[in-house]
């Protein structure tokens, strides 16, 4: 919507519509701006499958033990290799974390300097490249780690937060797109002051000293099902057919 003609299609298309949806309460509020109607603006947030996202069925200890971590505190990164993600600031961090590892899950460009950087502060032994998974073995790694670290300076509805959620894990993350929506309750994990190493270093330990409940995790993500918002689309479908939407 920042450029001319996008901007008016949007609009055009906001007009026209029976209803707006919008995976967040910030992007509801977006559509609001550029003149679409409170009552005709719902979010429909995404999802997450928790038949698929769901604990290992091996302890945590156990899974941590595959990979040589024995009882150190894991966390866990998952996403994309490009600088926007902020995985210089996490391996910034563990410098002042001596007793905490990181597994990195994906791939990209960033590679090759995240692992030099790696090795340049003297973190190889506590910091494992995994590359690309699919989506079938992430479970395990949401499920071994403490905790989920979001270092982003970009966002829309971060699905990595509620499949590390469903699989009991707490998660770490900056103020961004719509964490705040899904982490709600620190008693799922914590969002940052800032987009800092100090700041991650502080929320850090400051999740070492508790212990969060992990199936109280997971059900605080059963909120976000799919099945809610299917069942929300279908209401404004039938709502639209039976020719009762709001117009404006």
């Amino acid at each position: 919507p920042q450029h001319r003609l996008p901007r008016l299609l949007i609009k055009q298309a906001i007009r026209f519509s029976s209803y707006c949806g919008a995976v967040s309460q910030k992007l509801k509020a977006g559509l609001m701006r550029l003149g679409c109607p409170e009552e005709k603006a719902v979010v429909l947030p995404n999802g997450v499958d928790q038949q698929q996202f769901k604990p290992d069925a091996q302890p945590q200890q156990a899974l941590k033990n595959e990979l040589g971590l024995g009882s150190a505190y894991t966390l866990l990164m998952v996403g994309n290799l490009v600088s926007l993600k902020g995985h210089a600031l996490v391996l910034s961090a563990l410098v002042e974390l001596p007793d905490v590892h990181l597994l990195i899950v994906g791939s990209g460009p960033e590679l090759s300097a995240l692992q030099q950087q790696s090795a340049a502060l003297g973190l190889t032994d506590r910091v494992q490249f995994f590359g690309n998974r699919p989506q079938h073995e992430l479970c395990r790694f949401y499920s071994t780690a403490d905790a989920l670290v979001l270092m982003s300076s970009s966002e829309g509805w971060p699905n990595v937060i509620l499949e590390a959620m469903s699989c009991g894990s707490a998660v770490i993350s900056t103020r961004v797109g719509s964490a705040e929506e899904m982490l709600h309750s620190d008693e799922v994990g914590l969002l940052l002051a800032e987009r800092s190493s100090a700041a991650l270093t502080d929320a850090v330990k400051q999740c070492q000293q508790r212990r969060f409940d992990r199936d109280q995790i997971r059900a605080h993500a059963s909120g976000f099902s799919w099945q809610q918002t299917a069942e929300q689309l279908n209401l404004l479908y039938q709502q639209t057919m039976a020719g009762d939407p709001v117009r404006g």
